[in-house]
């Protein structure tokens, strides 16, 4: 089992892997928000021009539920946003809590007496 533990020695620890992980839930949930946005808005219309299949010219369609579907927008967007804080909120938290440890190991160490 040492041998293991030795080979493993070298690698990221389970803290620094979480933070990596987080980083990039972060870094995914900034960019799905930002698509969000760009493709979609946050308000669908309540009439839109159709010249697509299967109309045979220009019309215009009436989406239903408007109000319903801007409302999701809007609240999957502040869910969103939440989230990213709640993150920055934990990578922060985290990083303080290894600071502290560091140094409370340092402190044990340095008044270590060796005979």
């Amino acid at each position: 089992m040492k041998k293991f533990y030795a080979i493993r020695k070298g690698f990221l620890s389970h803290e620094d892997i979480y933070e990596i992980q987080c980083v990039v839930r972060m870094v995914l949930e900034v960019v799905f928000l930002c698509l969000q946005q760009l493709l979609f808005g946050f308000e669908v219309a309540a009439t839109i021009q159709c010249e697509e299949f299967p109309c045979p010219s220009k019309i215009r369609c009436h989406p239903a539920k408007t109000t319903e579907k801007s409302f999701m927008l809007v609240y999957s967007f502040c869910v969103g946003v939440v989230s990213v804080f709640f993150g920055i909120y934990e990578l922060i938290s985290m990083h303080g809590k290894k600071k502290e440890t560091y140094s409370k190991l340092s402190t044990t160490t340095s008044n270590a007496r060796i005979d």
